[in-house]
């Protein structure tokens, strides 16, 4: 994942920014954590709970789901199912849906608390 690790002076908030295959992984975090300056706590206990690898962790707008090695991150419009779809629905998943490894995925909220720890 190419990740870059944001400080938004203007909103004084930590944000990453993920491109490409992996942006519902930033949607995802940038949703469900909006941590200022030193408030680490809820993304460590996250942490914690990842590494207990629940089935899946719900939370209002996503659904985390832990299959083995691998962690799927879907939005909750996902589970829903039209009859419709555009042309632009192909965009509109992988923009709502990821997987990768629950490694790299701790890894990564690792790095993001450092982040946040030392700006």
């Amino acid at each position: 994942m190419d990740v870059d690790f944001v400080y938004d002076t203007y909103e004084k908030q930590h944000q990453l920014h993920i491109s490409g295959e992996h942006v519902a992984v930033a949607r995802f975090l940038n949703e469900i954590f909006t941590p200022k300056r030193g408030e680490t706590k809820a993304i460590e206990s996250f942490i914690l709970e990842i590494e207990g690898k629940p089935e899946s962790i719900a939370f209002t707008e996503w659904t985390l789901t832990i299959d083995g090695d691998e962690v799927l991150i879907q939005h909750n419009s996902c589970f829903e199912s039209t009859n419709f779809q555009s042309e632009d629905s192909s965009l509109m998943d992988w923009e709502m849906k990821c997987q990768c490894g629950i490694a790299d995925f701790i890894e990564l909220l690792v790095n993001w608390v450092d982040f946040i720890e030392s700006t």
